[in-house]
């Protein structure tokens, strides 16, 4: 069984929870949850500007709990990179 099957995790969320956990972010589940709920609110960040700037801002006020500077901005691009499809 690998890590994402044990984890009960949607492809997506795993992704996230998995860069997060990378990263160093000590709560990278409750995280990736949280940043997960951005992404459904967000659904056509790939095809719209404004919804992308929007996501990226949920994604750093989230990250801002655990990482500052490039760390933070580093994290996010990894994100939005790890979840295309």
């Amino acid at each position: 069984m690998s890590e994402s099957e044990k984890s009960g995790l949607d492809q997506r969320t795993f992704a996230i929870f998995w860069t997060l956990r990378r990263g160093g972010i000590r709560t990278a589940e409750a995280m990736a949850a949280e940043i997960e709920t951005a992404f459904k609110r967000f659904q056509n960040y790939q095809s719209n500007a404004d919804e992308l700037r929007q996501l990226k801002a949920e994604i750093y006020k989230s990250l801002l709990r655990e990482a500052r500077g490039k760390k933070m901005l580093d994290l996010a691009e990894e994100i939005l990179r790890a979840t295309r499809t």
